[in-house]
């Protein structure tokens, strides 16, 4: 996870005090510095390495990346001959609510507060498409700010929010993206599986923290892994009630369940109703289930 995100407030523009493009020809290192203002950077060719408060960074052809005001920004290697990259140095787009906590834009349709001020993302990998645009955006704003005049400048705060925007909304969009492909992992691996595997084991197998796993699951289906995977043992269960002569302690031991207590109250959570009743109900054609009472 990223840290030190840069606050960013819709109701402001961002200030620009600096833009410019570098090509790094030999042995650039970044400088040790703290500065008063944000660094926005675009890394147009080959690979920038930066520290910032010991945290290290190495970012690659069409990263985009927020340098913190305010941090201790270094490196201890060197980029890569050839590195290229735009930046902009900015100031903070806060307002005076967002100072003191209160900056949140009221939706009247809906009845309720959403926060103004944001987090800028602290790093997004373009593609190759989307990372064009943003140069040639990052061209005309180097070549703009130049000019002496102050219309020019403001309309250069303008263009950095408009800019800025475009890239908040590109890192909820890939966001989105991952939290359905991470959802789809979970239920493909929980479907497939022939065992009933712990939090430790699903981990394991998709290489991510189960507490992350857990959350971006919920958030992205509405219910818990615990919860789907009983509805995944339940499926299976109500397939051995059609077509198998099993008794319920047979069918939750098949199943994956401790005991046949457990079992029947989490059938009945799923389903609505117990076993017993589920087949008399729906299944009453099959004779030949020798089901015993439920517990």
């Amino acid at each position: 996870m990223f840290h030190n995100q840069v606050s960013f407030c819709i109701k402001q523009e961002p200030e620009i005090c600096e833009a410019g493009k570098i090509t790094n020809t030999f042995h650039w290192i970044h400088p040790d510095r703290t500065m008063e203002c944000n660094v926005f950077l675009l890394i147009t060719n080959g690979v920038f390495r930066v520290e910032e408060d010991t945290t290290k960074y190495i970012l690659k052809k069409n990263d985009i990346f927020f340098l913190k005001s305010g941090l201790h920004h270094t490196s201890q290697l060197y980029s890569d001959d050839g590195t290229s990259w735009y930046y902009v140095h900015f100031y903070d787009a806060v307002c005076s609510d967002c100072k003191t906590g209160n900056c949140i834009l009221h939706s009247p349709s809906q009845m309720i507060s959403k926060p103004e001020q944001l987090l800028l993302p602290k790093k997004i990998t373009l593609s190759p498409y989307e990372a064009d645009k943003v140069s040639i955006a990052m061209q005309e704003m180097c070549i703009k700010y130049s000019s002496p005049s102050p219309l020019v400048k403001a309309r250069l705060n303008l263009e950095l929010k408009k800019l800025f925007l475009n890239l908040l909304e590109l890192d909820m969009s890939s966001k989105n993206e991952l939290r359905t492909s991470i959802a789809n992992r979970i239920m493909d691996l929980i479907d497939s599986s022939t065992i009933d595997l712990s939090s430790k084991e699903i981990s394991e197998r998709l290489e991510l923290n189960y507490e992350y796993l857990s959350r971006t699951f919920s958030k992205e289906t509405g219910f818990t892994i615990s919860q789907y995977k009983n509805h995944v043992k339940i499926q299976k269960a109500i397939y051995y009630l059609k077509t198998e002569n099993l008794t319920i302690s047979e069918i939750a031991e098949k199943c994956g369940f401790e005991n046949q207590f457990y079992f029947s109250r989490v059938f009945k959570n799923v389903t609505g109703l117990s076993p017993t009743a589920y087949v008399k109900n729906v299944y009453v054609q099959n004779s030949n289930c020798a089901l015993e009472e439920d517990p």
